[in-house]
């Protein structure tokens, strides 16, 4: 009788239950198959189809399988579908003749992403968008065509990314009764100010970083400039009830003119500086602002870093309401956007039949509350708040903190606290804060200051952490 080793025993194990137990093929029968229209190819777009394919099996729970049968781009010349069975078009009038049960837009831009989506909820289709410069400035009037129309209109993934809530607020007209906003809306830019924090970076180098970890694009200016963020607390403001906020009506300013220094000064005086966007709520009266600022060290916003999102939501029923998580990246914005599918495709009904009318009822439509923005477009006043102010001046050889007071003083603007003169190759730098004052007040301010010493300035609001 032959003695097997341990050495040939363990093989012929192994083949046996190979032969005796083989792995099932997945089955996607009884599955609903959720046919995804998807317009645009860039970033978010292949983030999205690549999202599908790795979450299969999570969504295969759910009961649904999410198949991109169609992608929209500008020119599709030599480019390859995602696919075999994708259709992929430049024509428009082809996209839409596609079987397609959800357009998930992922252009970016204001055109001609509008004009789709538009036509899309006019075909009864349900629409998903990450696009907050869209949403930012035609929002008030593609929600209110989807409400008349029962038309799922979708965009977590437009603010926030990774922290779903603006399901919340539209859904929630009493906790959407928000009086005050303040974020960090913007991954890149708190990515950036990050790296400047951390490792004493300048401006430039921690934006390349961001660009070799994916999380800026190869054009940064709408970043860079509070333009972004500028969209997305527009588009905010849009879902706590105030429709007709254009972004460019909101005061922006933006990072270029920060430096380590400064952030450092902020830390001695107890506050963090972050991209914040801010909106206080008055009645019809909204104050804003989007641009680096002061916020103290005990205030949650103070440890959102990297490329993470954070947003304060205060009102006189739900208090004080703090989200925060990933900001930045197409995969997860992809992600939030492939949720609301599922969510879409949940709500019974939704999918349209061949050749039914548009209209049908959508998850939230029809619920408006005391203050629904489709309600108060037209009596709103922007402006911009009074706030205390982080100032940092060149002086001369000859000037002190004394000669500060007396330029400043008389132009209404007076100082609460200064740090220490630190002498640079550029000349002595001062940093200081205000007591709050409007900005038109504090550039005639620092005008004068500049006419009496010479020197260049950065003024940067100061929020308090109040209730």
């Amino acid at each position: 009788m032959n003695t097997l080793s341990q050495s040939q025993i363990v093989p012929r194990l192994k083949r046996a239950f190979a032969r005796r137990i083989k792995p099932r093929k997945r089955s996607d029968a009884g599955l609903r198959v959720v046919r995804i229209g998807l317009l645009g190819f860039g970033r978010v777009g292949s983030a999205v189809v690549n999202t599908c394919r790795r979450a299969r099996d999570a969504a295969a729970r759910r009961g649904l399988r999410l198949d991109v049968r169609a992608v929209l781009v500008r020119n599709a010349l030599g480019r390859p579908a995602p696919d075999p069975r994708t259709c992929l078009t430049a024509d428009a009038d082809e996209f839409f003749r596609q079987p397609i049960d959800v357009v998930v837009e992922a252009l970016g831009g204001v055109e001609p992403a509008a004009r789709l989506v538009e036509t899309a909820l006019r075909r009864g289709l349900p629409v998903v968008s990450a696009n907050k410069a869209l949403l930012g400035e035609r929002g008030p009037r593609l929600f209110e065509l989807a409400e008349t129309l029962g038309v799922p209109l979708y965009c977590e993934a437009s603010v926030v990314a990774g922290v779903p809530f603006l399901g919340d607020l539209r859904a929630r007209p009493f906790a959407a009764r928000v009086r005050r906003i303040v974020g960090v809306l913007n991954g890149t830019s708190n990515f950036i100010l990050s790296r400047i924090e951390r490792d004493a970076l300048s401006l430039e180098a921690a934006l390349a970083d961001a660009r070799r970890r994916g999380l800026a694009e190869p054009d940064s200016g709408r970043d860079l400039s509070g333009a972004d963020a500028a969209d997305k607390l527009a588009l905010l403001l849009l879902h706590v009830g105030l429709a007709g906020v254009q972004p460019d009506a909101i005061e922006r300013s933006g990072l270029t003119t920060l430096e380590p220094l400064d952030i450092a000064a902020a830390k001695r005086f107890g506050y963090a500086i972050r991209p914040l966007a801010f909106a206080e709520i008055d009645g019809t009266h909204v104050t804003a602002f989007v641009g680096p600022g002061l916020v103290p060290l005990s205030h949650a916003l103070a440890h959102v870093e990297n490329e993470s999102n954070g947003v304060e939501l205060r009102g006189p029923e739900i208090g004080t309401v703090f989200h925060s998580g990933p900001g930045a990246g197409p995969d997860v914005t992809a992600a939030t956007i492939l949720d609301d599918v599922i969510e879409i495709a949940a709500h019974p009904g939704w999918r349209r039949a061949a050749g039914a009318p548009a209209v049908r009822a959508a998850p939230g439509a029809g619920r408006r509350g005391p203050d629904h923005p489709l309600d108060r477009s037209e009596r709103l006043q922007i402006d911009a708040p009074a706030t205390a102010w982080f100032v940092r001046t060149r002086l001369a050889a000859h000037a002190d903190v004394a000669t500060l007071r007396e330029v400043l003083n008389p132009q209404g603007v007076s100082l609460r606290a200064t740090g220490s003169i630190m002498d640079q190759p550029g000349g002595r730098v001062l940093h200081a804060l205000t007591h709050p004052c409007r900005r038109d007040r504090l550039e005639r301010a620092l005008a004068a200051l500049h006419a009496a010493t010479g020197g260049t300035n950065l003024a940067l609001r100061c929020l308090e952490d109040r209730a």
